[in-house]
């Protein structure tokens, strides 16, 4: 696959894990956050072991602890990112968690001292351009904008750390499981001591749950390490541009949210920055 193939299979997943904005918040109605992320995650596990159990039982130590690094890290951001989503629009938690776009060019530059190329802050400068355009429609997220900002300091590091674990050494999709593995049995222990742990009930809920342990954890964050690894994580940290703006669009089609004219400027400033790279030569 051509470098600009695992761009786009890295957009489509950061796509996927979009959706669960809606569906999380949609739950979270009736479900502990821990517990949500216990039961999704856990249950992804179990999934991608039945689908790979010889390469996970053959994972070496730097697909181990490349796996837990990651966990833990998305472990916190997941935390953060499902409490905002609680009490505020899915769509503008996304757009506030997404000023990593910005902050990944930035905090890379500081840990290689090089500064980041032009065409790279021009998209970085255009994605966060478009993400605060939907967002100013929408105002504050009120007691929410702590832990939504929280996680876009994470998901930086989430993007970082994905970076530096995924080397020769490392099978990057035994990483997404272990990293899964990680997150589930975490919120699992903290389900179990701070919430009433309950596994999913209703045709519905069980619906729901199978789609985000389907769509948005197996294949969007399992393939998310092989994907990036391939790219630079400047680029990775732009094309996260595509979350908040399906994210928008998907919180306005099933949860009423407003998208007005700021928002639609700002889809298309959010998708001008993805396309930009393309229209450079190498």
């Amino acid at each position: 696959m051509k470098k600009y193939g695992f761009e786009i299979l890295f957009a489509v997943l950061v796509g996927a894990r979009a959706c669960s904005f809606v569906i999380n918040k949609v739950i979270l109605e009736n479900m502990g956050t821990m517990t949500l992320i216990a039961n999704r995650f856990l249950l992804t596990s179990i999934l991608l072991f039945v689908l790979m159990p010889k390469r996970i039982l053959r994972m070496n130590r730097a697909s181990l602890l490349g796996g837990l690094a990651v966990g833990v890290t998305f472990f916190l951001m997941a935390y953060c990112e499902f409490s905002a989503v609680k009490t505020a629009d899915s769509s503008l938690v996304s757009i506030v968690e997404h000023v990593s776009i910005i902050l990944v060019p930035l905090v890379e530059a500081v840990l290689v001292k090089k500064l980041p190329t032009a065409g790279t802050m021009i998209g970085a400068a255009l994605a966060f351009a478009g993400i605060a355009c939907i967002g100013f429609q929408y105002g504050t997220l009120s007691g929410s904008i702590g832990l939504s900002l929280l996680a876009a300091v994470l998901y930086t590091a989430c993007i970082i750390v994905t970076d530096r674990v995924t080397t020769e050494e490392a099978d990057p999709l035994v990483i997404g499981f272990v990293q899964l593995l990680t997150m589930g049995s975490l919120a699992l222990v903290f389900a179990l001591t701070t919430e009433h742990f309950t596994i999913p009930h209703g045709a519905s809920q069980w619906w729901m749950i199978l789609f985000l342990v389907v769509v948005c954890s197996a294949f969007g964050f399992t393939l998310t390490p092989y994907a990036q690894s391939h790219i630079s994580v400047e680029r990775a940290g732009i094309l996260c541009a595509v979350n908040p703006a399906v994210a928008a669009i998907l919180g306005a089609v099933i949860l009423h949210e407003r998208l007005g004219v700021l928002g639609y400027i700002g889809l298309f400033l959010v998708l001008g920055s993805i396309i930009i790279p393309y229209l450079k030569k190498d």
